[in-house]
């Protein structure tokens, strides 16, 4: 449950990010290759793979993997540079997380938290469900992430305990990246896409776990759903994972 695995520089996921950086202004073109430099210890050599560890496996992933949780090194390096890239560029903005678990994820987006931002977590927590799992309550996932980012600010982490379609955030909230990973149905997986749409940034960002997952196929129905009833969003990237049956699918709102 809490194996990190190994990035592939020659996987379709990292090709895929490789062939959008190339589309992008040369301005934000240079300021992603300098994130990338920053995550990676050296830039991998031609012909072959990365032959240096950087600190997403010295360092970060180490951090995460005493949470438990399915976020691999994949999905750490996914993050890192869609993260990365924003602060590069100057986005700021609140994150939230709907579906946390152990809070392994979440965790990564304390890392990238600036001051002033908010990370918000929505979990049904110990709350009676139906998962196969003994639920973490909310002590605990907040003690996790604390665990892993002890120079987080006390009052920058809020946990809301309950379901997603019954859940509201602040009305100041202004989002520039959210993770959806919570229930796999397709109307909660709708619920939630509208729930963060509202305190969406133009330019943010939303991560859709499991999407295309053969035994989910709920989210692939409410994420079609929901990009049928808008023209506000773009796919951004559509990556595989290691070791995973379901993608990540990046929507990046346009207008």
């Amino acid at each position: 449950m809490c194996t990190i695995l190994r990035p592939c520089y020659t996987a379709p996921g990292f090709l895929v990010l490789k062939r959008l950086a190339r589309q992008l202004p040369a301005p934000l073109y240079l300021a992603l290759y300098r994130v990338y430099r920053k995550l990676t210890s050296s830039p991998p050599p031609q012909g072959g793979l990365i032959q240096s560890r950087g600190p997403l496996e010295t360092d970060v992933a180490p951090r995460l993997a005493t949470i438990p949780g399915w976020f691999h090194l994949d999905d750490i390096a996914h993050f890192s540079l869609i993260l990365g890239t924003q602060l590069a560029n100057g986005v700021r903005g609140d994150l939230l997380e709907i579906g946390c678990y152990f809070g392994r994820s979440a965790a990564l987006l304390a890392m990238y938290l600036q001051p002033n931002e908010h990370l918000y977590l929505v979990d049904v927590f110990d709350l009676p469900n139906d998962e196969p799992y003994v639920p973490p309550t909310v002590a605990v996932v907040r003690e996790n992430v604390y665990r892993a980012v002890p120079t987080l600010a006390r009052d920058a982490l809020t946990l809301i305990r309950g379901d997603s379609r019954e859940a509201t955030l602040p009305a100041n909230v202004e989002l520039r990246f959210v993770h959806i990973d919570g229930g796999h149905a397709a109307e909660t997986v709708y619920s939630d896409l509208m729930l963060c749409t509202p305190h969406l940034i133009v330019g943010g960002i939303v991560a859709v776990d499991d999407y295309a997952h053969p035994a989910l196929p709920g989210v692939a129905l409410g994420v079609q759903r929901f990009l049928d009833e808008t023209d506000s969003y773009e796919t951004l990237a559509d990556l595989n994972r290691a070791g995973a049956a379901g993608r990540i699918l990046y929507l990046w709102r346009s207008k």
